[in-house]
């Protein structure tokens, strides 16, 4: 028997068929996070520029090699917010 991939399992689950709304920060997430961290606490454009880069880097993966429709869209929207909050 063949199931058919509804838009809803398409937008929230992965080719295997498992949800991949949340899942473990990846290596970008965290050093967007540590730079802002530090950025906060320390101060300086270096972790500031750096967290930016990060958060741009993860956008443009999530946007171009997401998991599911839903990891895309999220790329998509922070990417914007990212780009409106620099302007």
């Amino acid at each position: 028997m063949v199931t058919r991939k509804t838009l809803w399992d398409a937008f929230v689950k992965d080719k295997s068929g498992r949800v991949v709304i949340l899942q473990t920060p990846n290596l970008p997430l965290i050093v967007w996070f540590i730079g802002t961290l530090f950025a906060k606490i320390i101060g300086g454009a270096v972790f500031s520029t750096l967290a930016f880069c990060a958060l741009l880097f993860w956008a443009l993966i999530e946007i171009g090699w997401g998991s599911s429709y839903f990891r895309r869209v999220l790329g998509l929207v922070v990417l914007a917010a990212i780009i409106v909050n620099r302007i």
